[in-house]
Parts: structure tokens; C-alpha cells; sequence
């Protein structure tokens, strides 16, 4: 059984949106927790709290709790270590120490040097002395600041070691109120820029293709990857006088703020640091309500997607190798939306989302947006791969921008059978709690968080487009397939080894 007892932040939802989004596996942002860890503490237990840190160093973009290790020294006994200091506040100086990395594994323990002789230390060792003079902030009663030396084996450093720092345990014996930061060996600096489909629309963040390519990343190389999402949705390449920067919280899925990508590169940290920019744009240059509306005729598509996605392209990609010019670039193509295979009675309902006339020929509409989705995929890889080429060869260090060999088959088109595309559903009793009335739904799982928020105030895209934005986008299965597709165009550019596959 699952509760939410934290506070709950401004952007949190309420009401049924509350319980779907926890029913839907939210419950990391929300805050939600076992009721049992709560009943399995102890009547009294102490609370942790880190305040500083010597030997460590945060990652110079992004707000991760993570850290690495200034300096790796030799140790004679456990070889190559990295010495630190933390700086904590407990109620006495009995702590323990943990480490914990679910992906590989490991979970074990430091012990204090002052309890066994230097041969039975495995992962490291720890000294912990009372911290004496004044603090510039009170502290509560009973609590004290303590100094803790932490002697940690390289070797049991992975890009997403936890260490965790607590004084009481649980009933089951796990860590209660404890302080936890992660230690990895060295940072990984990315970059994806973009629209929609490079943000992710309807994805879980694991399931983003970005989330799948760091992780082979950090598997392949062992560094973590500090990763620098500026996409959304509804963004185009052309700056305008719409740009505009993101105040507080901004969620790519539902922006208040439109963030061109010219002006998305704009907002990476520490930009000479990146070594992998992955990137998409145009289609929004274009607009969906000229890509599938059958008043449009190809060659108006093909005259559009010419002058975004190669001559727009071409400005875009030369910025991005001026403001990043360590970086390998990724650039992804994009796929036909519509094709033969796609179920007349899913493209009717959603063209008629945005109709402003009911669909009169519903045979009709369908053969006009096959024409347009086929014009606009073929043309849109020549002119991306044209861009590409353009700036690699004016590029004094040669070839830094690479094409991912991306294809979606016919077959897997929006309303498929078997798609690679987010679609429509009927059998959707969670969206359907929320009341809105909609003949047809977004089966993306995503869809209730964005339902909440595309009502409020400073959204900058339509409502409509708001409420449908996974709809033809990559579903888990297409992200996969982009994620592969980049991953093999790493190997070709050298960053990942190749397979003997």
C-alpha cells in the first residue's frame, strides 16, 4: 500500500489526478512512500544531514546529487582510492556507512578503521571526529557536527554509486534517516536539444531514448553522464520574437516558455565540456496542421521541409559545433507519420481534433496525409543529410556531425497494427476518471500529469496539442529503435567500441 505523506510542492497534482498519477507509478515525484517504512522505524530514530564536502566535486551543469573524486591516490594495501571528507550532523559519532549500486549489484559496507586491522578492509574505511568551534547556522538539540574521513577503493566506484550515511536502522535492518549522495569516477557531459519527439512526449523517463543512450554510455564507458535535456515540445529552430526563457519549474512535455532550438543551445552549461550533442529539429518549423491537412498539397510540403530542414539546419548545426566544439553530434532524422497501414477510424478521430470542419471523406483524407508524410519524411533526411555534410565540410577538425540510420517501416506508422507510434484509445478507464469527455484518448501513460497541467496558466502551446502531444510520437518499442540507431552511430564516430556482432 502506498501514501503520500510529504508536503506536497506547487506542482503537485490534486484530486483524481493525485491517485492516478501514483496508480501510474509516479510515485517517486510525488513523494509517495511505504507506509511500513514509516511503522518499522525506530520510536526515535536520528536523522543524518550532510554540510559540507571536501575532496568532492559536483558536476559543473545540472543540479544532480552527485559527486567524484578530486584526487585518486595509492594505498598500499587497497591500491588506487579516493580520499574525502563530509561534514555531518548526527546525535552521536556511531555511524554507519553503505554502498549501494542496484545496477551491477553491489551493496555492501565501510567499516571503521578503528575496528579491525587493515587486512579486513575490503571496500574502504572511515574515522569519524567530532567537530568543535561554532557553526554559522544552529543546530538542533542534542545533534553535533561530525568530521567523516572516508578512505573509498576506486574499484568499488561505478557511475551510480550510492553512498549512504545513517546512525539507526529499521526493524528490517535498513538505513533510517539517512543522508545519501552518489560517487562516480568521472563525468560524461550531454546535450539533447530539440522538439517533442527528442524531449520523449508520453515516454517514462527511463524510456526516453536520451535516458537509453546515457545509460549504454555509462555502461560502456563507466563515467556517468550528466545529462542536459533542453527539448520540448512545440520547439522550432528559428529563433522569433515568441523566445522566451523558462521561469521556476519547466516541463518539457507541457513548456510555458517557447525555447527555440537556437535558443535551447544557448542554455547548456558549460558547453566546451559536452562530448555528445544528440539533436532533432524542423518539423515544427513546418507545422503539424500543415504535415496533416489534406488542403496541403506535397509540393507545398516538400517546398517547407527544403527550406527548414537544410538551409534552417545548416545555421543550426554550425552554432551548435561553435558553442560545443568538443562535442560529437547526433543528428536524428524523422519517419512517415501515415502510411497504407494506418486504421482509417484513428486518423479520422484525431485529424478531427483539430478540424475546423467535420471530415467529410474520410478515404480522401487519408491518401492526402500518406502524400504529405511520405514527402515530408524523404525530404527532411536529404536535407538534414545535406546539412550535415555542408558543415562537416567546412569544419577544420573534419567530421564531428553524424546522421542516425533511423528508419520506421511503412508498418509501423501511427495507427498500425503493430506501431512504433503513440496512439489513440477507447479502453482508457484511468483518463477517463479524470472526466474530460473525449470520445478517444492518448494511451500514453504520461497523459493524466499533462491533462493537469495543460489548462494552466503560460502554457504556449494549444490546448489540443496540449492534451494530444504523445500522439504519433515514439512509443517504448520506436524509442528503442532510436536509442539503437544512436548507439550504433557512436560506434561508427568512434565514441563507443564496435561489436563484433
Amino acid at each position: 500500500m502506498k501514501t503520500c505523506g510529504r508536503k506536497r510542492s506547487t506542482n503537485t497534482p490534486s484530486g483524481v489526478a493525485l491517485a492516478v498519477a501514483c496508480l501510474l507509478g509516479f510515485s517517486g515525484w510525488l513523494g509517495c512512500a511505504n507506509v511500513n517504512d514509516s511503522a518499522s522505524r525506530p520510536a526515535n530514530f536520528s536523522s543524518v544531514f550532510i554540510h559540507g564536502m571536501e575532496g568532492l566535486v559536483a558536476p559543473l551543469a545540472g543540479n544532480e546529487n552527485v559527486r567524484k573524486p578530486e584526487f585518486i591516490e595509492d594505498d598500499p594495501v587497497l591500491g588506487e582510492v579516493a580520499r574525502f571528507r563530509i561534514t555531518v550532523s548526527a546525535t552521536k559519532p556511531d555511524l554507519f556507512i553503505d554502498l549501494l549500486d542496484k545496477s551491477v549489484g553491489l551493496e555492501t559496507s565501510l567499516w571503521p578503521r578503528s575496528a579491525l586491522s587493515r587486512e579486513d578492509v575490503v571496500a574502504g574505511y572511515y574515522e569519524v571526529s567530532e567537530r568543535t568551534g561554532q557553526w554559522d547556522k544552529p543546530l538542533v538539540s542534542g545533534v553535533k557536527l561530525f568530521d567523516v574521513s572516508i578512505t573509498l577503493s576506486t574499484a568499488f566506484i561505478t557511475p551510480t554509486t550510492r553512498l549512504i550515511i545513517y546512525e539507526d536502522t529499521t526493524s528490517e535492518g535498513k538505513p533510517a534517516g539517512a543522508a545519501t549522495f552518489e560517487i562516480v569516477n568521472e563525468f560524461y557531459y550531454m546535450a539533447v536539444l530539440g522538439d517533442s519527439i527528442a524531449w520523449g512526449n508520453g515516454l517514462r523517463e527511463d524510456e526516453k531514448y536520451s535516458s537509453i543512450v546515457a545509460r549504454q554510455i555509462q555502461s560502456e564507458l563507466g563515467v556517468r553522464v550528466i545529462n542536459q535535456v533542453r527539448a520540448h515540445n512545440g520547439a522550432i529552430i528559428t529563433p522569433t520574437d515568441f523566445d522566451s526563457l523558462p521561469v521556476g519549474t519547466f516541463w518539457g512535455e507541457v513548456p510555458t516558455a517557447a525555447i527555440s532550438v537556437n535558443l535551447q543551445i544557448d542554455l547548456v552549461q558549460s558547453p566546451e565540456l559536452v562530448e555528445l550533442v544528440v539533436l532533432d529539429g524542423c518539423i515544427n518549423d513546418i507545422g503539424l496542421d500543415r504535415l496533416l491537412n489534406p488542403d496541403y498539397e506535397p509540393d507545398e510540403i516538400q517546398f517547407l521541409t527544403d527550406a527548414f530542414c537544410y538551409q534552417e539546419m545548416v545555421v543550426l548545426l554550425q552554432k551548435v559545433r561553435q558553442t560545443m566544439p568538443n562535442a560529437t553530434v547526433i543528428v536524428t532524422p524523422y519517419y512517415q507519420i501515415v502510411s497504407e497501414s494506418s486504421d482509417l477510424f484513428g486518423l479520422e478521430a484525431y485529424a478531427s481534433v483539430n478540424a475546423e470542419e467535420p471530415i467529410e471523406d474520410a478515404d480522401e483524407l487519408k491518401t492526402a496525409l500518406i502524400k504529405n508524410s511520405i514527402t515530408f519524411e524523404e525530404r527532411a533526411r536529404i536535407g538534414i543529410s545535406t546539412a550535415i555534410n555542408t558543415v562537416n565540410r567546412d569544419d577544420p577538425l573534419g567530421q564531428r556531425v553524424y546522421l542516425a540510420d533511423l528508419v520506421f517501416p511503412p508498418e509501423r506508422a501511427i495507427f498500425a497494427p503493430d506501431p512504433w507510434l503513440w496512439g489513440l484509445t477507447e479502453d482508457n478507464e484511468i483518463v477517463q476518471a479524470l472526466g474530460l469527455g473525449l470520445r478517444l484518448y492518448p494511451e500514453d501513460p504520461i497523459a493524466p500529469r499533462r491533462f493537469e497541467q495543460c489548462g494552466e496558466d503560460g502554457v504556449v502551446i494549444g490546448l489540443a496539442f496540449c492534451l494530444f502531444a504523445s500522439t504519433g510520437h515514439p512509443n517504448p518499442q520506436g524509442a528503442a529503435v532510436y536509442a539503437e540507431a544512436i548507439i550504433e552511430t557512436l560506434r561508427e564516430a568512434g565514441v563507443l567500441q564496435q561489436t563484433n556482432d
